[in-house]
């Protein structure tokens, strides 16, 4: 009978489920995760730092930083809908996280919807008078309203921080001030 157990035991007949995690332990393995997509994103691996913060979700949904992560690596890919859900996930679950305001004001911003990106401005600086990238955000955001500012200056000037070439930063730094 012994050896029967041994042999039922060696072929997973008797296999012991693992305990569930801990929720230290689920908080370490997201803690990675996060990690990991920062370093993608650090490396302008952004779908790869998405797929990381995802993941990284799956343990903490409630995290506010990585919902803001999310959304910062969805508006350089190019998904600002999605950058929008992540950066609302992220106030929703903070509603003081002034850089999140401010971020979903800047996605309203780029899409053209300037009323709905000042609003989200005046929030984070609701939350936070000193924050300096709300102040300039809103800042640039009127002076395109009232026509003092060229978007497609503006556009130029966005598309040059996003460059690796130093050269090419120039180039398109020389077409923004040309226009404006």
């Amino acid at each position: 009978l012994l050896l029967l157990i041994f042999i039922l035991s060696g072929c997973g007949i008797f296999v012991k489920k693992k305990p569930p995690l801990t929720k230290a332990e689920m908080e370490i393995i997201a803690e990675n995760y996060v990690s990991t997509g920062i370093d993608y994103f650090e490396q302008k691996e952004f779908d790869k730092a998405i797929d990381e913060w995802k993941k990284a979700l799956e343990y903490i949904p409630k995290d506010a930083e990585v919902h803001n992560f999310l959304g910062i690596a969805y508006h350089r890919v190019g998904h600002l809908d999605s950058s929008i859900a992540e950066y609302k996930k992220a106030v929703e679950l903070d509603p003081d996280y002034h850089q999140a305001l401010n971020n979903t004001g800047y996605i309203y911003f780029l899409k053209g919807n300037y009323e709905t990106a000042l609003q989200y401005f005046d929030k984070a600086l609701a939350v936070d008078p000193t924050y300096k990238q709300a102040k300039l955000n809103r800042k640039k955001c009127i002076e395109i309203m009232e026509g003092d500012l060229k978007i497609s200056a503006f556009e130029l000037f966005e598309n040059a921080e996003s460059l690796d070439s130093l050269e090419l930063k120039i180039q398109n730094y020389r077409k923004a001030l040309a226009i404006d």
